[in-house]
């Protein structure tokens, strides 16, 4: 009977497991792909390159002028205010010559007067010379006659200028512009009484402007008249503008160690101002095509310089060689290891290696 249920019991306990299906270990999860964001790659491009230096400067007119008065008198009317746009030979303000043509009057009148005193003196030096010879009067007379025709000749000099002067006045009794441009400042209002060489009106021309940026002393020697430039405003977001430099300054500035160039911006539009600050390169040589990346895209060891780049989902380690380097724009141009178009990664992210699975953000 105990066999019996013993071998009962063996029975049972074998069916069991052979009812009881195998468990099978489940294959190791694998790590969730690394998400890249579009600030943490930079897309390898071909485009010219070229090296530049860093340059800040600021904006001025290339042509200004501060007109001022020729004359003393008041002033008429000022038809312009500052902003307007004028051309060249307009009429921008006008004296009241009233005064001025009664001033002339009474100066006439006295020059008059006074070349009648210098006629009278002649004649009297010629009269008292043959008085002289015969006898008639002293040697202090006749130089006494002299002394008065010299100064009725200083007189008369001295009033005869002022008569031209005041004939000139009469001749500038209005102010034109001298070039097309813009008021940029008014200093005057009809009715003000104004001095010889009192200001008036600041004229500029802004269809060209010049830009003043300073470069460190030890790039003189790659610095040229004829270097282009590019350079950013703020208020016009990433738009580049570009000049040429058509002088440097031969003396550095002292204490600086800075070298100043002056470069010519084009500006038909009016749309940049005096005294704008920019931002921008100075290009040493002519741009040539080139497979450019961000010098923040550069890994180095012993080995030499490599970048970790995406390639189907996964990242990979790859040796570049190096051409110019542009510490401009802190860009780099690669001659070997790269095509267009491969997503690097910056070289912020530090705990990424070969082989990782990565996921690149959407072009």
């Amino acid at each position: 009977m105990q066999r019996f249920t013993f071998q009962t019991s063996l029975v049972v306990l074998l069916s069991a497991l052979l009812a009881t299906p195998p468990v099978i270990a489940a294959p190791p999860a694998q790590a969730a792909p690394l998400v890249l964001l579009s600030n943490d790659i930079a897309i390898v491009e071909a485009s010219a390159f070229s090296q530049s230096l860093a340059i800040t400067g600021t904006l001025q007119p290339w042509q200004q002028t501060q007109l001022s008065a020729e004359i003393e008198a008041a002033v008429e009317d000022v038809y312009v205010r500052p902003g307007e746009a004028v051309k060249k030979g307009q009429v921008l303000l006008r004296f009241d010559l009233r005064d001025v043509k009664a001033r002339l009057a009474a100066q006439q009148a006295q020059l008059d007067a006074t070349k009648a005193q210098l006629d009278l003196a002649r004649k009297n030096l010629t009269r008292n010379k043959d008085l002289l010879q015969q006898n008639f009067i002293s040697q202090n007379t006749f130089e006494s006659t002299e002394n008065q025709l010299q100064v009725n000749e200083a007189s008369y000099r001295a009033q005869a200028a002022q008569v031209d002067i005041a004939r000139k006045a009469l001749s500038v009794g209005e102010v034109r512009a001298p070039f097309a441009g813009m008021v940029a400042d008014r200093s005057v209002n009809p009715g003000q009484r104004v001095g010889l060489n009192a200001k008036l009106l600041n004229l500029v021309d802004l269809s060209e402007l010049e830009l003043e940026a300073n470069v460190p002393l030890a790039q003189a020697a790659a610095v040229k008249e004829g270097q282009m430039v590019t350079f950013t405003v703020e208020g016009y977001g990433p738009r580049r503008f570009d000049g040429k430099v058509v002088r440097v300054n031969p003396v550095a500035q002292t204490g600086s160690r800075m070298l100043t160039l002056y470069a010519r911006i084009p500006n038909p539009a009016n749309e940049l101002k005096g005294g704008m600050f920019v931002q921008g390169q100075l290009w040493l040589a002519q741009p040539q095509q080139a497979l450019v990346l961000p010098l923040s895209a550069l890994r180095r060891d012993d080995a030499g310089d490599y970048v970790l780049l995406v390639k189907n989902g996964v990242v990979e380690r790859r040796k570049v060689k190096l051409g110019i380097v542009d510490q401009g724009s802190r860009r780099v141009a690669v001659t070997a290891g790269l095509v267009a178009g491969d997503a690097v990664l910056l070289s912020k992210l530090r705990d990424i290696k070969p082989g990782m699975a990565a996921k690149l953000p959407a072009r």
